[in-house]
């Protein structure tokens, strides 16, 4: 599914661009490079799905009658992922308050395409994902207000849970020290681990973008592109890698 809005718009009409680019205008933080985590831990074959996948969109983007990759050979391909806790791309995440240090595991909710009466809602768990600065532009409205607009882009990877597991979030609770705290806080990891299945829509996967329009009291417009893979999950386990101890496990 693509719902990639139209033409963006400031206020009361719609933005027409009317200089050239300034980014000379923009903050550091606004033309920073792109920053990224990669699946580094998962097995080439969620790589390849994930990376196909985006391909497809770009294509089917640029021609509606352009068939996408039936990934055949992935489905029931096995995989595994590690996650981190301070990842700002992924939903593991963990707090420390009145000497206990909580991990959590949350997974969210994928959106039904209204326009497919195979689709269904769906969990999903993000892993990994990317952002970067577009160049900024000025734009008008049809009054002539004018502002500096500045572009978002983002993009996220994540399994679309449809079978094992059942749970819908994961969490270990553990009293520690402010010294133990910070450590596990920095070892603690999330492996996932399932096989590659199809979604009720019959792919193994799909991608959608949001498109965020700016206006004159926020001159920002956002793009994210999020992907995602049907995945069996069969293990997760909470793990500290500093000394390789299993804190807490769900298998199927």
């Amino acid at each position: 599914m693509i719902t990639i809005g139209g033409m963006a718009m400031i206020g009361w009409g719609r933005l027409s661009v009317i200089g050239a680019v300034l980014s000379a205008l923009v903050a550091p933080s606004f033309v920073a490079a792109a920053s990224e985590r990669t699946d580094s831990d998962s097995q080439s074959v969620l790589r390849r799905v994930l990376t196909t996948v985006r391909a497809d969109l770009k294509r089917v983007s640029a021609d509606r009658f352009a068939e996408a990759t039936s990934f055949a050979d992935a489905v029931g391909e096995p995989f595994s992922v590690e996650l981190k806790a301070w990842d700002r791309f992924s939903d593991v995440s963990d707090s420390f308050e009145n000497g206990t240090i909580t991990l959590s595991l949350e997974t969210k909710e994928t959106r039904r395409d209204p326009l497919n009466p195979k689709d269904v809602a769906l969990r999903m768990i993000q892993i990994g994902g990317t952002s970067s600065n577009g160049r900024p532009y000025v734009a008008s409205n049809a009054f002539g207000a004018r502002a500096v607009v500045t572009s978002l882009n983002g993009k996220g990877n994540a399994l679309a849970i449809v079978g094992g597991l059942s749970e819908r979030n994961f969490t270990y609770a553990i009293d520690a020290t402010g010294p133990e705290a910070r450590s596990l806080d920095k070892n603690f990891r999330v492996i996932i681990e399932g096989t590659l299945q199809y979604l009720p829509t019959g792919k193994l996967a799909n991608c959608d973008t949001d498109y965020v329009a700016p206006e004159l009291s926020s001159p920002t417009e956002i793009t994210t592109e999020r992907c995602w893979v049907g995945a069996r999950i069969s293990r997760i386990a909470f793990l500290d890698r500093h000394n390789g101890e299993v804190l807490k496990e769900w298998v199927q």
